[in-house]
């Protein structure tokens, strides 16, 4: 760590991006009402099918890098869930089917 980032303190988004990124995950899904299905209809939280991954692809210089400036794949899913996005958690268990993604 460089003695600068350190004074700085820890690197997060601005709230442009954070909102870019609430406002993209709102246009690309559609609210499932409690008791529709909403059980079996999930958005993956990190793998090539998040909707992380797409803002990725669409909003390349909004996405932290090297540099550490823009919007990380957590600030993403932290934002997303505060604004009323649930978050389901799948983990290993008995019933774990083997994914390269999260499903």
């Amino acid at each position: 760590h460089s003695a600068r980032a350190e004074a700085m303190g820890k690197f997060t988004a601005s709230a442009a991006n954070k909102d870019l990124g609430l406002l993209f995950a709102n246009a690309v899904t559609t609210p499932v009402p409690p008791g529709k299905g909403s059980k079996q209809i999930t958005v993956s939280r990190m793998g090539e099918n998040s909707i992380f991954e797409m803002f990725t692809k669409c909003f390349r210089r909004c996405v932290r890098d090297n540099s550490r400036v823009g919007l990380s794949q957590p600030e993403m899913n932290k934002t997303l869930e505060s604004n009323g996005f649930t978050v389901v958690r799948f983990r290993k268990g008995k019933d774990h089917v083997a994914s390269s993604v999260d499903p």
